[in-house]
């Protein structure tokens, strides 16, 4: 079964909740997960601005399409490691961080 653990931060506040917005069989791959859980709980509500954080399992092109198409952001893990060349001197990059 997979849950949403939400946590909300709102200026100085910072709200934990255990929260199951919906659930998938144990045999269901997390990149398929993603978007039916936020269509059903985060795209529906009226935050504002939501930053999605989630491990390498959810990041894939269509799930971050979904966020950013909804006007949320993302942090994403990605494997440095297993990334192209390219990739991987960019995000060893130190210029560009805020």
């Amino acid at each position: 079964m997979s849950i949403l653990f939400l946590v909300l931060i709102y200026g100085n506040f910072m709200f934990f909740s255990f929260y199951c917005i919906i659930s998938f069989p144990g045999n269901k791959t997390d990149q398929t997960t993603l978007r039916p859980a936020l269509k059903k709980g985060i795209d529906s509500m009226k935050f504002g601005k939501v930053i999605i954080v989630a491990d390498g399992g959810l990041n894939n092109s269509k799930n971050i399409a979904h966020i950013l198409k909804n006007g949320n952001g993302y942090i994403l893990s990605k494997s440095t490691k297993k990334s192209p060349k390219k990739v991987r001197k960019w995000i060893l990059e130190e210029e560009g961080y805020e």
